[in-house]
């Protein structure tokens, strides 16, 4: 028998902090058509369940047309049971306008369901009083299905023990699995697919295939990667030359988009982000450039001039106030200043 494992779909996410308008309209859709294919896949492969481990919907207040479409969604794949598990972006009626046989849902004291050959629990509530009444048959094959993290909300220490095979976790974006006892492990499966440039790398499902044992597979599922890169541009003279580095060190996926790390150290200030973001407008759906260069100050050319810099230096050399480590990072800064580089 097969189970999806999945959380975070966060639908109905407005991405305007993170794209333009149209194209986080575009995502807002995507997001809607991602879940679509999950459902697609599920078919195919003939998924038994698909498992919800929270924020199903991006805030509690969804609109009527994206629970509309959750629920349809739901209505026509009477071949697939749904194991929902609110999270904290979900409320009580997040999924009460039908009452649909193939969508089981759980509440703050558990609740579990006898499914195929598994048991598939759930609860709402992770404080330790309320994990205590979970409770698995220890000759059985057990998910739990929580919502939260497991760094100080959800305490794992009350789970252990308890015949649980797979903890189905959401609430982390990112994939990861590990131990929890010598029976089980717990699982995030991250979010279906990336919002911002906080949720960079492959998201996705986990794929249980629940025979003698459960055995888990990750499957990358989203319809676009959201990618980080670092980038030494030390060598460019202006924003083409390091653009033209970009393009040499990174293979831009189209349907990607990206954050891109400027470092190394410059000989010359010039205005990188912006005009480097545009230039990259054709190699991938959307980038965000961040500059994160120093200046490479050559003091003792400097010295001798007959300017602004070289006053400034003369005047830090001759400071006696000043240790030498002092003088260099006064000096330092002092010039990127007057060379009109931001100071953070």
């Amino acid at each position: 028998m097969k189970l999806i494992h999945c959380a975070d779909l966060h639908l109905g996410a407005n991405m305007l902090a993170v794209l333009p308008r149209h194209k986080a309209e575009e995502r807002r859709n995507e997001r809607k058509n991602t879940f679509l294919r999950l459902v697609d896949y599920a078919k195919r492969e003939g998924v038994k369940g698909i498992l919800l481990s929270g924020d199903v919907f991006d805030t509690d207040l969804p609109t009527l047309s994206d629970k509309a479409f959750f629920l349809s969604v739901v209505e026509n794949s009477p071949e697939i049971v749904f194991f929902v598990l609110r999270g904290n972006h979900d409320n009580d009626q997040s999924f009460a306008e039908k009452k649909l046989g193939n969508l089981k849902t759980f509440g703050k004291n558990f609740v579990s369901y006898d499914f195929c050959t598994v048991t598939i629990g759930g609860v709402e509530d992770n404080r330790a009083d309320a994990l205590s009444r979970v409770s698995f048959r220890a000759d059985g094959k057990n998910i739990l299905l929580l919502h939260g993290g497991i760094e100080g909300e959800i305490p794992l220490d009350a789970l252990r023990g308890k015949n649980i095979d797979y903890l189905a976790l959401g609430h982390y974006h990112s994939y990861r699995q590990d131990s929890l006892d010598e029976r089980g492990v717990y699982c995030y499966s991250g979010c279906l697919d990336g919002r911002g440039f906080d949720e960079c790398g492959e998201k996705g499902f986990v794929l249980l295939d629940v025979t003698d044992r459960i055995r888990t597979t990750f499957i990358p599922f989203a319809s676009r990667t959201i990618r980080e890169e670092r980038v030494d541009v030390s060598r460019a003279l202006n924003a083409y030359e390091a653009y033209g580095i970009l393009k040499r060190t990174i293979d831009f996926k189209e349907r990607d988009y990206y954050l891109v790390h400027l470092v190394g150290e410059m000989k010359l200030p010039f205005e990188k982000e912006e005009e480097i973001a545009t230039y990259l407008t054709s190699d991938c759906y959307y980038s965000r450039v961040k500059d994160e260069t120093t200046l490479l100050i050559d003091a003792d050319s400097l010295a001798g001039e007959l300017s602004l810099q070289g006053e400034f230096i003369r005047l830090a050399r001759e400071d006696a106030s000043l240790s030498e480590e002092d003088r260099q990072q006064v000096l330092r800064y002092g010039l990127m200043a007057l060379s009109g580089k931001e100071v953070e």
